[in-house]
């Protein structure tokens, strides 16, 4: 395996954290030197914060963020726009090969070192998209931690002639959300009587037919199950099954139904089932644990992997009441009101606690797209979602990036206007 050595002043965990990171990204070995003075001259170098004008060291400026230790400012990163790239923490000491703190800058990325600072949250305590430094600089939308690993890949190899190993290829990770498995089949006897009044009333008349078609053919619109199945059959798939009712929020209105749990065996017999944890699980750990144990006994099975309910998370707290529960796999990283690169990588990567200055065993698999933020946060036509997702496509493609995104097994019914959106979705798992 190929090995360049890291040059610095003192050791730190976040630096830690961020070359394994990288050394699973570029599949080299990048190991930490720091005596200055007994360096051997064959070894590949980047001298992380010094200013050896030799040709055979790559030097990069070092901000110092990383050598901090139980310590948040609360002042953003500044930026600067080149023609291919952006850098956070530039320097402008041109003694320097890499003229920003690379390193930093994934570290922020991906620690969520801003959501640990002072934020207003939106009505459900999310952080939203519009409080973070991407969207306020205008790169939500850019894998800019996979653009900079390019670019260090590059300049590597450059830099001393080598061929590093290439990356893993650009790939598509579905995953989908069931909140509610069917729109008027099975629920209580009393619900087929007062939902179609409610819609006589509001003259919904369409909708009033479709529910009426599904009692009498038995099709249920949000029972899509064997569609997806069909379209995802060629993709490493992740289905989330909520297990908790407690309306309006967590609506898991069949825990009782033998059907329901059939569903959930059916898709775990070729998918990976995880865990959903409600919106009332939102800091109760014993409540995460309650509905993940209701999973594990209805498949037989172990659950490692989940996504939260609404996207409600806070950190560290939610992560650490995951891990406490024996969740290995998160799913929650990405916003609800906005799409883009939360965590500025489209690939997985250890959640970093920053109160706790150590990183994890919890593996954070991000999101970039989700059906509800296209049509109801963004409010984009079918056409406009078709052309955001493209973009987002061609972005990742560009950097040998993963596209992961959810998709909710209700968002093909004429119920919710997503008459249509089945377009979209095609679009999503195009190759």
């Amino acid at each position: 395996m190929i090995e360049i050595n890291i040059l610095i002043e003192k050791q730190s965990s976040r630096l830690d954290f961020v070359i394994n990171f990288l050394e699973e990204r570029l599949r080299i070995s990048m190991p930490c030197i720091l005596d200055r003075e007994t360096i051997d001259s064959n070894l590949l170098i980047i001298d992380f914060g010094g200013s050896r004008q030799t040709d055979d060291v790559l030097t990069m400026y070092n901000s110092g963020l990383l050598d901090q230790r139980n310590e948040l400012t609360q002042s953003k990163p500044s930026i600067r726009k080149c023609d291919h790239h952006i850098e956070l923490f530039p320097s402008y000491d041109t003694a320097h090969d890499i003229r920003f703190d690379l390193f930093a800058s994934i570290f922020f990325c991906l620690s969520r070192y801003e959501e640990y600072q002072s934020f207003t949250a939106d009505r459900h305590g999310r952080f939203p998209a519009a409080e973070s430094h991407a969207h306020a600089n205008a790169y939500l939308q850019r894998p800019v931690v996979d653009e900079w690993i390019v670019l260090l890949h590059d300049m590597l190899e450059r830099k001393w002639n080598i061929k590093l190993p290439p990356p893993m290829p650009f790939d598509i990770a579905p995953t989908i959300d069931v909140d509610v498995a069917w729109a008027y089949l099975y629920r209580e006897r009393i619900h087929p009587l007062g939902s179609q009044l409610k819609k006589l009333v509001k003259g919904q008349d369409a909708l009033l037919q479709e529910q009426r078609e599904a009692y009498k053919t038995g099709h249920d619109p949000f029972d899509t199950f064997t569609m997806l199945k069909e379209k995802l059959q060629a993709f490493n798939c992740h289905y989330f099954f909520l297990c908790h009712h407690a309306p309006p929020i967590d609506t898991a209105y069949f825990l009782d139904k033998i059907k329901f749990k059939n569903l959930i065996r059916e898709q775990d017999s070729f998918a990976t089932v995880g865990i959903h944890p409600s919106y009332a699980s939102a800091g109760d750990q014993a409540q995460i644990l309650q509905e993940k144990e209701w999973l594990e006994q209805t498949i037989g099975r172990s659950i490692n992997s989940s996504r939260q309910h609404y996207l409600k998370m806070s950190l560290p707290l939610t992560y650490r009441d995951l891990i406490a529960s024996g969740i290995q796999h998160d799913f929650s990283m990405g916003y609800a009101d906005q799409c883009g690169f939360r965590a500025g990588t489209s690939m997985p990567f250890y959640f970093y606690d920053l109160i706790r200055e150590e990183q994890t065993n919890l593996l954070i698999h991000p999101f970039s797209v989700m059906d509800v933020t296209l049509k109801d946060y963004q409010s984009y036509s079918i056409d406009q979602a078709i052309e955001v997702i493209t973009g987002m496509k061609q972005r990742l493609r560009d950097v040998n990036g993963r596209f992961s995104f959810i998709w909710h097994n209700s968002s093909f019914a004429q119920l919710g206007a997503w008459d249509g959106w089945d377009r979209v979705f095609d679009v999503l798992i195009e190759r």
